[in-house]
């Protein structure tokens, strides 16, 4: 879409996670999936970042000359935390129009719930807005997407955690993404700002308290715990605090009892990676929850440290 924009971030990470070099990149502002792909076909560009649906057709349409260099599965583990977009509005509208704000927060939290949970809304939603349905732009030509790669597509969205159910607005997801921002443009200060001046929480938590918080392996606000494991403490240290945050503590005397958690986060730095891994392989193993996600970066010190967060969901 143009420098800076979401695609021209994710090919960065993208770049940066392959290893190569940005100064061996030769950067083309091309504009929107239609026109990337247009790039593609006439041979301006020798590679290009497109939506998953367009990448199937093209790759079967086209099969003589493209080819699919990274699918959605490779891509994620180049590019753990992905930029994506958000609903941003002025603080004066936020100011004059503050039930408008809230309906918009509850239509897309509802959109985004319906999605995740219903294969056909999914279908649906392709139909209208890649096939050439109402809401394709006349310009626009339609992409011949099949059911059977809707499905697919919408399975691995799902299990990718992709759709903000409960608005993706957690500390823990925005730090992610500022450390990203930071990563990649080093010496801006626009990464330093905390969340609440980046975004109006009110309006999640009001529609949060009215809908409740969908219960899932990722997007969790106020409830996510996370087991941080270092080489301070025994395996089996770990492993007991991750199986009690799963199973809950009952109350015994002087001490109160303690929720069952349907996700925890197991994570570590450095030397610590395989013991975090193993404590997450032990839980699972015990039956007590399936490993849902796998996150590995690395954190900016003196040196690059090796990061590794691994998501267990309650079964």
């Amino acid at each position: 879409d143009g420098i800076g924009a979401l695609s021209h971030t994710l090919a960065r990470l993208i770049v940066r996670g392959l290893g190569i070099s940005e100064s061996e990149i030769e950067w083309v502002e091309s504009g929107p999936p239609p026109q990337r792909i247009a790039a593609l076909l006439e041979g301006s560009v020798d590679a290009s970042l497109v939506r998953v649906e367009e990448a199937c057709v093209l790759a079967r349409e086209h099969s003589s000359s493209l080819a699919n260099l990274l699918d959605f599965d490779r891509i994620l583990p180049l590019a753990p935390v992905q930029p994506h977009g958000v609903l941003q509005v002025s603080d004066k509208f936020v100011k004059e129009q503050p039930e408008k704000c809230r309906k918009l927060v509850r239509g897309l939290m509802l959109a985004s719930r319906n999605l995740n949970a219903d294969k056909a809304a999914f279908r649906k939603a392709i139909v209208n807005h890649v096939r050439g349905g109402h809401f394709r732009p006349a310009d626009a030509p339609a992409v011949a997407v099949s059911d059977e790669e809707c499905d697919s597509i919408w399975k691995r969205e799902v299990e990718a955690g992709s759709f903000a159910i409960n608005g993706g607005m957690t500390q823990e997801h925005w730090q992610r993404e500022m450390d990203m921002y930071k990563l990649l443009n080093p010496g801006d200060k626009g990464g330093d700002l905390p969340l609440h001046e980046l975004c109006c929480l009110q309006n999640v938590r009001d529609v949060l308290a009215e809908l409740g918080t969908v219960a899932a392996s990722h997007d969790q606000p106020g409830g996510g715990i996370e087991v941080k494991v270092s080489n301070k403490k025994s395996l089996g240290f770990y492993v007991n605090a991750a199986k009690s945050f799963l199973t809950g503590v009952e109350a015994k005397e002087g001490s109160d009892a303690k929720p069952a958690y349907e996700a925890i986060t197991v994570s570590a730095l450095g030397e610590a990676v395989s013991v975090a891994a193993s404590v997450a392989g032990a839980v699972e193993k015990a039956g007590l929850a399936k490993i849902t996600r796998v996150q590995t970066c690395s954190q900016e010190m003196e040196r690059d440290i090796p990061q590794l967060r691994i998501q267990l969901t309650k079964i």
